[in-house]
């Protein structure tokens, strides 16, 4: 399998579309055609007229994507702009990529995931799960668990919550040409394919220890028998009356990993996306239950740093050094937000010096994280995903 790359920063779409593609000057004479493509643009661009020009070239190939607030690709590593775009093409004779796509998740998130399911339901060999759901609407533990039940045992669950410009407004997804709101898109991975995957975040707790003690979905209203937002603010500076992106980066929440996993940390990162100030109740990307021990969090540069080279490592044994294509997943928390034009230093490069010059890495900046711990998948925030492609003979 071969993952062939490229990326713009073109503000202008004709442009910017002109600057991806002469990257694939074979993509519609050449005797290699790739059968797949995932597309990533932030929404600087009018969403409608980049995904109409990028389906104009792309007709034959199927394709998904998302809106994103930064892109990440081994040539340029992280761009954080409001016009950058990236188009990923998978070339492989033997792999199959098959595009799923459903709607209404803030209606129903298991209802999309049944959806998905029917999708692919005649699929025999899948290796794993890509998706990329809206990352304000969705119920991600609703999502993963109804995907989880419905997947053939030990596949995986892999991607990351589509994003923007950190306005926390609104998030597109892309089918096939098609711009939707408040959907998952992804793709089945099968055939001859070896699929690994590490996860990794660089947070450590901060303060006392707490309790949810009323929650509904993806909402908790209380904690500690108290507003919950009553109880998040005392880690912000001031008497906040709104959560701003600066609060969302500032602050996160950690869950207790049961049972602790030795090549992880003790907590599994959450963070909070919106406040309903007249209930004083914060939402999460996934279910927190009632009676939940949580600890706040806090991000730590260094450790970023070190557990990011340290996540490439454990990539790097899984796969015995080899691999076709690394996708990354990363959070928007974890780029300019904390390191101020210092993200390639700090995040990037421990990772992408120690992937093999030869293996092609893509991916982008999201508003959570998806990917197993143990044997069960979980959605993850301020963290990176590494997931490893390698064909097999």
């Amino acid at each position: 399998m071969k993952l062939i790359t490229s990326a713009t920063r073109e503000k202008t779409i004709d442009f910017a579309i002109s600057q991806i593609f002469s990257n694939f000057p074979d993509l519609e004479t050449g005797s290699e055609k790739p059968v797949f493509g995932i597309f990533y643009s932030t929404t600087g661009y009018d969403q409608n007229s980049m995904v109409q020009k990028i389906a104009e070239k792309m007709k034959g190939i199927p394709w998904i994507g998302c809106s994103v607030e930064g892109t990440i690709t081994k040539d340029l590593g992280s761009v954080e702009a409001t016009h950058v775009a990236s188009l990923g093409l998978f070339y492989s004779k033997k792999v199959h990529f098959t595009p799923v796509m459903a709607k209404g998740l803030s209606s129903d998130s298991i209802a999309a995931a049944q959806n998905i399911l029917q999708q692919i339901k005649s699929i025999k060999d899948m290796k794993a799960m890509i998706v990329l759901p809206d990352g304000l609407t969705c119920n991600n533990t609703a999502l993963l668990n109804t995907l989880s039940e419905g997947l053939p045992e030990g596949c995986p669950v892999l991607g990351g919550l589509a994003s923007e410009s950190l306005t926390f407004q609104k998030t597109y997804q892309y089918f096939q040409g098609e711009v939707v709101s408040d959907s998952v898109v992804g793709f089945a991975l099968s055939g001859p394919v070896e699929v690994h995957h590490v996860v990794a975040h660089g947070c450590e707790p901060i303060g006392l220890g707490h309790q949810v003690t009323e929650s509904r979905g993806p909402w908790i209203d209380k904690i500690d028998h108290r507003p919950a937002w009553d109880v998040f603010k005392e880690y912000l500076n001031g008497d906040p009356q709104t959560l701003t992106a600066q609060d969302v980066g500032h602050i996160c929440i950690g869950e207790k990993v049961e049972p602790v996993l030795n090549e992880y940390d003790q907590y599994i990162i959450r963070t909070t996306l919106a406040l309903d100030a007249s209930k004083g109740a914060i939402f999460l990307p996934c279910e927190i239950q009632s009676g939940t021990r949580i600890q706040m969090t806090r991000r730590d540069p260094e450790k970023i740093k070190k557990t990011a080279g340290e996540a490439a490592d454990r990539l790097m044994s899984k796969n015995k050094g080899a691999m076709d294509c690394v996708l990354q997943f990363d959070c928007i928390g974890r780029g300019n937000a904390i390191f101020a034009g210092r993200t390639n230093e700090m995040a990037m490069q421990p990772i992408h010096h120690k992937i093999p010059a030869a293996t092609n890495i893509f991916g982008f900046h999201t508003y959570g994280e998806l990917a197993p711990l143990g044997n069960k998948n979980h959605v993850h925030n301020f963290s990176v995903v590494l997931v490893g492609l390698t064909e097999k003979n």
